[in-house]
């Protein structure tokens, strides 16, 4: 879907979509939460980006090599802070 793109908006974003390809992308919301739901597909963030100012709620299937978001590059906790 955002492969090398972007999409950012200062308030709430919200996708739903049977699976979302963000590789080498940035999804984000400035100001408010980030909402993505793949549905029953995959969702794909491989050097891609994923910012909120407040929550990031993320519903995806199948889950491949689970992994804690905030310690994933790109992962922006909204305390200025980011992951490793």
């Amino acid at each position: 879907m955002t492969q090398r793109g972007q999409i950012v908006a200062n308030n709430a974003v919200q996708i739903k979509s049977d699976g979302l390809n963000n590789n080498q992308g940035q999804i984000a919301s400035i100001k408010d939460q980030l909402v993505l739901n793949a549905g029953t597909g995959v969702l794909s963030n491989q050097s891609g980006s994923l910012q909120s100012g407040k929550d990031i709620k993320v519903q995806a299937r199948p889950v491949k090599d689970p992994v804690r978001l905030d310690q994933c590059p790109g992962f922006d906790r909204g305390d200025g802070r980011s992951g490793h």
